[in-house]
């Protein structure tokens, strides 16, 4: 996972006139992406963070996403985690596995 993370080049979409953002196919295979399934969308600046939801939404989900909103007000105010990559990557690896 790791060499993953830190090799991977970002897949790159193009949003249509309608406001449509097509997820590379790559990117829908390995997440098991379908038409139909459901995202939680929220902005933060200029990162747009989105997260495939169950169906349907769970009490879980929503915890999830406000915990995540706190999160980046506070990156937005300059409330930051300094950490080196390992350990970044350490939580990345144990929060993916949620």
């Amino acid at each position: 996972m790791k060499a993953d993370l830190l090799n991977k080049i970002p897949d790159m979409a193009v949003v249509s006139s309608r406001g449509q953002l097509v997820i590379p196919s790559d990117i829908r295979e390995k997440m098991k992406i379908n038409e139909g399934d459901i995202f939680a969308v929220s902005s933060v600046g200029k990162m747009l963070v989105m997260k495939k939801m169950k169906s349907p939404f769970t009490e879980d989900d929503a915890q999830t996403l406000k915990e995540v909103g706190e999160a980046w007000k506070s990156v937005a105010k300059g409330d930051i985690i300094v950490q080196t990559k390992e350990e970044f990557l350490k939580e990345l690896e144990a929060w993916s596995k949620k």
